[in-house]
């Protein structure tokens, strides 16, 4: 199971659909829908009733996205911490107090 999975995951259990999943994703439907098959197939749970339309979640896959959610946001918070520390460490940095900008990540740093 990766991150990734998990991100197009809770896309298409927000949307409901292949199409504006991808796009939000900014991937391909086949590609999510690989991964979509391949974290199911991981997890050895159906996640999704794919013969509705909107498509649908099925209970397993109901009760996934708080759980998902959780460990997307942990993921992201780690990231910006992590972004965060390195531009702290740097000896070119201030360290001049600026409470808006301790919320933000640091310009070169990716997410």
């Amino acid at each position: 199971m990766t991150l990734k999975e998990l991100r197009y995951f809770l896309a298409l259990a927000e949307t409901g659909h292949f199409g504006r999943a991808s796009e939000r994703c900014y991937v391909s439907q086949s590609t999510l829908s690989l991964q979509l098959r391949q974290l199911e197939k991981t997890l050895g749970l159906d996640l999704f009733d794919r013969g509705t339309r909107p498509v649908s979640l099925t209970a397993a896959g109901r009760q996934l996205v708080p759980l998902a959610r959780v460990v997307v946001m942990t993921a992201d918070q780690i990231r910006v911490f992590a972004c965060e520390y390195q531009a702290n460490a740097s000896p070119s940095v201030s360290t001049g107090s600026d409470p808006e900008g301790a919320a933000r990540p640091s310009a070169g740093c990716r997410l």
